[in-house]
C-alpha cells in the first residue's frame, strides 16, 4: 500500500504485509489509522502517522476479505468475507492503538496464566472441542459452527463470528478455561 501526502502528493512510505492483493479499506474517523483486508485472507491495522503495522495480521477468514470498518474507539475491527459467508469482529483493545482501554484480564489460578496467553494456538477439533497448544481442553462449540469456513488454519482469535448459523462469540476474559471450566456448573 503507497503512502502518499495529500497535500503534495509526495511518498510518505509503504505498506508492506499483505501477500494478496488489497482489495477492501478503512480510515479511522481521524484518519490516523487504516484498516486493510485482502485476498490473503487477512486484516490489518495501519498507523498511518508512523507508516507501520499498528495491530494484525488477523487470521480467520476462510476467503478474500471484502469488506473492514474500524470502530471510532479504535478497540475493534470489523471484515466481512463475502467467500466465507461470515463477519468477524476483532478486539484490538491489546495493541496500542490510541485511545484504545487497556486490557486488564485476572489470571486463571489453577493454569498460573491468563486467559488471553491460555487461548493462543487454539484450535478446534473435530467433535467441537476447541483446544490449547498443550492440547488441553478449553470450551465446546457447537457441531453447527465446526466447519472450515468458520474455522480454518490458523486459528480464528474473533472476539465474536457471525454466520449462516448464528453468532459465536467468545469472551476471552469472562471464560472458565483448564480446570476452572467445571466451576460454570450450578448444581441444584
Amino acid at each position: 500500500i503507497t503512502v502518499l501526502d495529500a497535500n503534495n502528493d509526495l511518498l510518505v512510505g509503504l505498506l508492506r504485509g499483505h501477500t494478496r492483493p488489497v482489495i477492501s479499506s478503512g480510515f479511522s474517523t481521524d484518519g490516523t489509522y487504516l484498516a486493510t483486508g485482502s485476498k490473503d485472507r487477512t486484516v490489518r491495522v495501519w498507523d498511518l502517522e508512523k507508516v507501520q503495522l499498528a495491530a494484525g495480521p488477523f487470521y480467520g477468514h476462510g476467503g478474500s476479505v471484502t469488506s473492514v470498518a474500524l470502530s471510532s474507539d479504535y478497540t475493534r475491527v470489523v471484515s466481512c468475507s463475502t467467500d466465507d459467508t461470515t463477519i468477524r469482529v476483532w478486539s484490538v483493545r491489546k495493541t496500542r492503538l490510541r485511545p484504545a482501554t487497556p486490557l486488564n484480564p485476572s489470571p486463571s489460578s489453577s493454569m498460573g496464566s491468563s486467559p488471553v496467553s491460555i487461548l493462543e494456538d487454539w484450535k478446534i477439533q473435530g467433535d467441537g472441542w476447541v483446544t490449547n497448544s498443550s492440547s488441553a481442553l478449553l470450551f465446546w462449540v457447537p457441531s453447527d459452527f465446526v466447519s472450515s469456513h468458520v474455522w480454518p488454519s490458523p486459528p480464528s482469535h474473533a472476539e465474536f463470528i457471525i454466520t449462516k448459523n448464528g453468532v459465536l462469540h467468545i469472551p476471552e476474559q469472562e471464560l472458565m478455561l483448564g480446570e476452572e471450566w467445571s466451576r460454570c456448573y450450578i448444581s441444584n
